[in-house]
């Protein structure tokens, strides 16, 4: 009976051992584990430094890129009388690729996607226009009215 006793017990003693061993190692693997997922939260502190690509972002935003649109029709212009304009799209303090993509509504072609770009006008009257420069960080977008056989400039 001893020794039944005796086993029980120590079976007992054994069980609750480990409990407490399984849990406080279960409990430090745990944090181990959280510690291994604060790692993959590392990583994800590495996506942070994915922000910091939004940070260039800031940084676009900030001080970087800038964009001037300029326009003055080709040679002589009369109203009412078709003519041609040249658009020009001057980009500064670009990081990486640059992008362009606008329009001057009313005129063919009316696709701004260049630095220098030539639409064709009727001159019956104001042609609202809108160009978008992009690059690796940010985006400026630039609306512009072509008036009439006129001229002007507009920066972001």
């Amino acid at each position: 009976m001893r020794i039944l006793m005796t086993l029980f017990l120590s079976g007992a003693l054994m069980v609750i051992g480990c409990g407490d061993d399984d849990s406080g190692g279960g409990a430090t693997g745990g944090t181990g584990g959280t510690g291994g997922a604060g790692a993959t939260g590392g990583a994800g502190a590495t996506g942070g430094a994915g922000a910091t690509g939004g940070m260039g972002a800031t940084g676009g935003g900030g001080s970087s890129l800038s964009a001037t649109v300029t326009w003055a029709p080709i040679g002589g212009c009369d109203p009412d009388e078709p003519s041609d304009y040249e658009v020009v799209i001057s980009v500064e303090n670009a990081v990486g690729d640059v992008t362009i993509l606008g329009n001057v509504n009313g005129c063919s072609p009316g696709v701004l996607d260049a630095l220098v770009n030539t639409v064709g006008c009727p001159n019956i009257r104001p042609y609202l226009s809108d160009v978008q420069v992009e690059d690796d960080t940010g985006l400026v977008d630039i609306e512009f009215t072509v008036e009439v056989c006129g001229s002007g400039s507009e920066s972001s």
